[in-house]
């Protein structure tokens, strides 16, 4: 998205396809006019003022939606870290994730874990989540009782893929880690 009050790109917006099911509707263009975002569809008479006071949250055309938002976390990106917790300043407790490592020597297939709505708990009007450890077998797959024991997630970056179906704003997002011994 591309403000011309700013002069900058400001953020990216994608909507994906879901093929399984039919009768979904994404929009084809989007457009800000002043503070005002709007979308429409090709075969569509008809514009979704997404900025309109009456609109609901994540309903696009009259269909709920999901919101994700991708976060990575390269500081310091020739250094092995170990991840110990997500923080995200947001008004909404709804949050969820997904979490990957890319590839390493150490780890061929990289490393994946998950955070669980549960997970997080508001500490000062911060929600905050532990990682959970790699649920990652040797052979490359995915094993949900290995997120609660097992090897902490460790390496350069991290890839975090939060997502919610509530209204929510996220302001900031932490990756606190300390650096791996090993």
């Amino acid at each position: 998205v591309f403000r011309e009050s700013r002069g900058r790109w400001v953020s990216l917006l994608q909507f994906y396809d879901d093929t399984d099911s039919r009768n979904i509707l994404y929009p084809t263009c989007y457009e800000w006019a002043g503070s005002r975002f709007f979308s429409w569809l090709d075969e569509s008479a008809n514009v979704w003022a997404h900025s309109d006071d009456l609109a609901t949250p994540l309903e696009i055309y009259g269909q709920a939606k999901t919101a994700y938002v991708s976060v990575w976390g390269n500081a310091q990106p020739n250094m092995i870290k170990v991840f110990d917790s997500i923080s995200l300043h947001t008004d909404s407790a709804l949050w969820a994730g997904l979490v990957y490592i890319p590839e390493s020597i150490n780890h061929p297939d990289g490393m994946e874990s998950a955070l669980p709505q549960a997970s997080f708990k508001r500490r000062e009007g911060v929600l905050h989540a532990p990682y959970l450890f790699n649920a990652l077998t040797a052979d490359g797959t995915f094993r949900p009782e290995y997120l609660y024991r097992g090897e902490s997630l460790r390496g350069y970056i991290i890839h975090n893929l939060l997502y919610t179906s509530a209204e929510a704003r996220l302001f900031k997002v932490d990756v606190n880690f300390r650096t791996s011994n090993i």
